[in-house]
């Protein structure tokens, strides 16, 4: 009944949270569960095992078994090695109070959720959790929950945390498909700001950050083919850069005395787990080393491996529980830990912090602190990083102009969002040249990691009145497309902008450019139709509410995208429902006549 949450909802409105707890990183620090980019592609599973724990009954220990082992049967890959320790670890949760009551919300624990927008520099953030929240399953700290759930309950009702009126929340700020350099490192990332500014938005009232959770890294197993540049062998570098810089932001948000100086924060980070896509294993290898590393190197610092648990790359609703409670002994481990402050950080005597103890009052000390006094100080991060190329490239007025040769192209990159949470076989849409292009490359959001067979099809006009008509469309590419993991840029042809001249050689590493040509004039609407043969293609509702402030077209000088498509059932005789938003983006070039840049 609804009683009793809101006359929890009255009773914690009342307080203010202390003790803070920031979570980031990428897709497995969102937390996909129960929709349709879990495991299962719904609650199902999740529901079933609730229900296991829910009754107790004496064959518990096998029920849990037979649901985790269907559920993970389809990675095809240490099933029931798999099956074996989730349902191990579960029955020795359940056995120490910890998964008892799953639909009550924790007294003291709160959790908020936001993520920024895809491909937006620095701005929206959308509030999934809409705001900090009693945390229990389904307070959408997660989709519908992550590592914050059991990380919460383990430290409230095995911890101590019920044992004081000092509420603490779990602070998650993460967005799927993102990799540490591009997206998170300090003064460079396109989210960088947001989450600098997650941190400062809890500055006074008493609020004091106690730890940070980083698990991310996925991302960088890819990035020879996405960047030009295998950003596993410089995982490390930026991982200590941003590591440190976070530190500081959030010793300088809390309250005088909290910390004797940044490093003496509590980091725990999620290893990199199992990745399904074999052609990556090196890389991955790489990124969890480098972990391992930092984390061996820094005394405050836990790693919490997640290889043994689920081998679909997000992680299943058990598997979150186990690492919930993990990160929270990790946590622990990491308070142990001893470090010598360097001496101009430390600005008076502070008792060392062995255990998780939640603050039991505000600050009064007025003594003077060599912390910043403002929030706008930024230290930059010294560490060494290589640098994607070019990334600080500048051009100033005294620096001589290139003169392109008549024969050169530009290619340029046109790109809707990778937002979306739902997925089907296909997609229609319609773009309208204002240029002559030539397209060579499709990047669409893919649900999965492995190879999908893909064919594209194309046609004059609009699609609409055209749906189910095979005759209407011409077959563009047939063949297949290897997925970079949901919210990331899988692509046909040959994708990402960069300058290329007719000397260029088409057959790299990056695929055969002349798989998919298609030379448009200009002022002509073209439809374009992607189909698959698995429901693997993820799209956007217009309707859901982070698409609200979206324009449904997408356009520049050369080309409009109308991103409003339609989604595709299987097969040609498949329904069509529309408007649709588009999760993806085209590649195509320009030809030009020599210009001064």
């Amino acid at each position: 009944t609804l009683a009793p949450l809101l006359l929890f909802l009255m009773m914690i409105s009342s307080i203010t949270a202390d003790d803070l707890f920031l979570l980031s990183g990428q897709s497995n620090m969102d937390g996909y569960t129960t929709t349709g980019q879990s495991l299962t592609g719904n609650a199902d599973y999740w529901i079933a095992m609730k229900s296991i724990l829910t009754n107790g009954d004496s064959n518990m220990t096998d029920q849990l078994y037979d649901v985790i082992y269907e559920a993970n049967s389809s990675r095809k890959n240490g099933t029931e090695g798999v099956a074996s320790t989730l349902t191990n670890e579960l029955m020795h949760l359940y056995n120490q109070g910890l998964l008892n009551d799953l639909d009550t919300p924790l007294k003291f624990g709160k959790c908020s959720f936001v993520t920024p927008k895809k491909n937006i520099n620095n701005g929206l953030i959308k509030q999934v959790s809409g705001g900090s929240v009693p945390t229990s399953w389904d307070s959408n700290c997660g989709y519908s929950f992550g590592h914050e759930f059991m990380l919460s309950r383990t430290l409230e009702l095995q911890m101590g945390m019920n044992e004081s009126s000092t509420t603490f929340e779990m602070v998650k700020h993460s967005r799927g498909g993102t990799s540490i350099y591009k997206h998170w490192y300090p003064g460079i990332g396109e989210h960088w700001q947001g989450l600098q500014q997650t941190i400062r938005d809890r500055a006074g009232s008493g609020n004091n950050w106690k730890g940070l959770i980083w698990h991310q890294g996925s991302q960088e197993t890819n990035s020879l083919k996405r960047f030009g540049e295998d950003r596993s062998l410089t995982y490390l570098g930026n991982m200590t850069g941003l590591i440190r810089q976070l530190r500081q932001e959030m010793y300088a948000a809390s309250e005088s005395g909290t910390w004797q100086c940044k490093e003496e924060i509590p980091v725990v980070v999620v290893q990199l787990g199992y990745w399904p896509n074999q052609r990556r294993q090196e890389t991955a290898q790489r990124v969890r080393d480098a972990q391992a590393e930092y984390c061996s190197n820094d005394p405050k610092s836990q790693l919490v491996k997640s290889n043994d648990l689920s081998r679909n790359f997000h992680y299943d609703a058990a598997s979150f529980l186990v690492t919930g409670n993990r990160i929270a002994h990790a946590y622990q481990a990491a308070l142990k830990g001893e470090v010598v402050c360097p001496e101009d950080e430390t600005s008076q005597p502070q008792q060392v912090i062995s255990s998780y103890q939640p603050s039991t009052s505000k600050s009064t000390s007025s003594q003077p602190s060599s912390r910043p006094s403002t929030l706008t100080s930024i230290v930059t991060p010294t560490t060494t990083i290589i640098h994607p190329p070019g990334d600080n490239d500048k051009t100033t007025d005294d620096e001589p102009k290139l003169l392109l040769p008549a024969s050169a192209s530009e290619t340029k990159r046109i790109a809707t969002i990778f937002d979306g949470t739902y997925r089907n076989f296909g997609f229609m849409l319609d773009i309208r040249t204002k240029k002559e292009i030539t397209i060579h490359g499709i990047e669409l959001n893919l649900h999965g990691n492995s190879d999908y067979a893909v064919e594209v099809y194309t046609k004059m006009g609009s699609f609409k009145g055209s749906e189910s008509d095979e005759e209407a469309w011409e077959l563009w590419y047939n063949g297949t497309v290897t997925g970079a993991g949901l919210d990331s840029e899988s692509c046909i042809g040959k994708c990402g902008a960069k300058e290329r001249t007719d000397d260029d050689d088409d057959d790299d590493d990056d695929g055969d450019m002349r798989l998919l040509l298609l030379d448009l004039p200009a002022n002509e609407t073209r439809a374009l139709y992607v189909n698959f043969q698995e429901a693997v293609l993820v799209y956007s509702s217009n309707d859901d509410d982070e698409n609200n402030d979206t324009s449904l077209d997408f356009e520049n000088d050369d080309v409009e995208l109308y991103a409003d498509g339609g989604v595709k059932q299987k097969g040609w005789d498949g329904k069509v429902v529309h408007p649709r938003l588009f999760n993806g983006a085209l590649t195509y070039e320009t030809k030009r006549s020599g210009e001064i840049i």
